[in-house]
């Protein structure tokens, strides 16, 4: 399936890192002490858990997957990340994510990575339909942790496709 790609480079910034922690929403879900085996469809159903989230509009589910010592390629840290997920989402109304290539390594049953790509369309609230759309299409590379049962993403990195390595 072929992915929108960038209509507005000047508005992108703020849809990649609302899908950062759109995806990231996977957290919500716990993982009970299952072996390491299991982690990779933890993690995949936490991807799809986050798809959700971001396109109902949850802020505060996104928010809730966020480590309190999360730290970002950008600089970001937990507090701005809930920033930006609280504007870009109160901005984007309609959004619409869908995520292929998603390759989960298990580095032990307490840490992970997950690489996909990650592709959005969104009605911007403040413009007129048929300017009010952004399309992007980006590479999304995070760090998971699982603290007291549940996954948090700790860190993450994120570009155009081809410029962070999978």
């Amino acid at each position: 399936m072929t992915a929108p790609t960038s209509l507005r480079n000047a508005r992108t910034d703020g849809c990649r890192s609302i899908l950062l922690l759109t995806l990231s929403v996977a957290g919500l879900l716990h993982g009970c002490g299952q072996p390491e085996r299991d982690v990779e469809a933890e993690i995949a159903l936490l991807v799809d858990t986050a798809q959700a989230s971001v396109e109902a509009g949850d802020a505060g589910s996104v928010i809730d997957i966020l480590s309190q010592d999360y730290a970002d390629a950008e600089g970001r840290n937990r507090r701005a990340m809930a920033f930006l997920v609280r504007t870009q989402l109160g901005r984007y109304q309609r959004l619409k994510t869908l995520v292929t290539d998603l390759s989960v390594v298990a580095i032990s049953d307490q840490l992970a990575t997950a690489g996909m790509t990650v592709s959005l369309i969104g009605s911007d609230s403040r413009r007129p339909a048929w300017t009010g759309i952004d399309a992007d299409r980006v590479r999304l590379e995070l760090a998971l942790r699982r603290e007291d049962g549940r996954w948090y993403v700790s860190g993450a990195r994120w570009g155009p496709p081809g410029t962070i390595p999978h």
